[in-house]
């Protein structure tokens, strides 16, 4: 009973969408219907719902169950699951799939990382047909093992958290030449090369955590962007730009999660 009360809340959704389609014959076919019919997912693990729940950022009320327990989805979270899998034209397997993905894919190479250090300090629209943004968004969903274009932005974001989670800590650039960011994580690098969209996209989009101590300069990024306030406001005069810009970032950092060392 359940599946077909799904299912017709589905047809409803998808003819109310496809009723304003440019396309010539909009509405649901037998195809389209058996179609949705085979996607329909009232059961998954729970690894594979904190995986959506996750990519969709909705709380996820069943964290504290073993990750390979069966989930048995209440009406509403059958109904979430499969129009997000339909919206996406993904069959009931994507979300195992993407956790293999995840599994498989391996930590970032010295190369990759370097190649995200230069597409942050030298960025620049992707031009390329599958282009996503900047050239940096590139470089980073590619250490992610995630797919411009095939990979959906949200499915990307939450590669990319995946990956962050692993190796947050050693994604760092050496820059040389003195610079102040030497060796220092990825994203105060990219405050210090005045990137700061880059900074706020890891915190704000991609929901990073930025929750640890980094170990050449014992601050955390939150410390660290109050660092370069209290820098700029000891100038004579002071930058006034400038502190807007960090004093941004860091209300936006805090609004994620954000703490200073002495708070973790």
């Amino acid at each position: 009973m359940k599946n077909i009360v799904l299912l017709f809340a589905l047809l409803l959704g998808w003819n109310s969408a496809h009723a304003h389609s440019k396309e010539s014959n909009p509405l649901i076919t037998p195809e389209h219907f058996l179609e949705m019919a085979s996607i329909i997912k009232t059961e998954t693990t729970q690894k594979e719902w904190s995986l959506f729940c996750g990519i969709t950022q909705q709380p996820n009320d069943y964290y504290f169950i073993e990750e390979t327990k069966v989930l048995s989805l209440s009406w509403d979270e059958a109904l979430r699951l499969t129009a997000w899998l339909v919206d996406n034209q993904k069959d009931q397997g994507y979300l195992a799939q993407i956790l293999q993905e995840i599994d498989e894919c391996p930590a970032p190479t010295a190369d990759q990382i370097a190649n995200l250090c230069r597409t942050v300090r030298f960025y620049e629209k992707d031009e390329a047909p599958d282009g996503i943004g900047y050239t940096y968004h590139r470089s980073l969903w590619n250490m992610a093992c995630a797919v411009p274009k095939v990979d959906p932005t949200e499915v990307g974001r939450e590669k990319v958290r995946k990956m962050w989670a692993k190796h947050k800590e050693n994604i760092r650039c050496e820059v040389g030449g003195g610079s102040r960011s030497e060796d220092l994580n990825i994203a105060k690098f990219a405050i210090d090369s005045t990137n700061h969209r880059f900074a706020s996209e890891l915190v704000i989009a991609y929901k990073c955590d930025f929750n640890f101590v980094d170990k050449k300069d014992g601050m955390t990024l939150l410390d660290f962007v109050q660092s370069r306030i209290d820098e700029e406001k000891r100038l004579t005069p002071p930058a006034e730009n400038k502190i807007r810009d960090y004093e941004n970032l860091y209300r936006a950092i805090v609004r994620n999660g954000g703490k200073h060392a002495k708070d973790l």
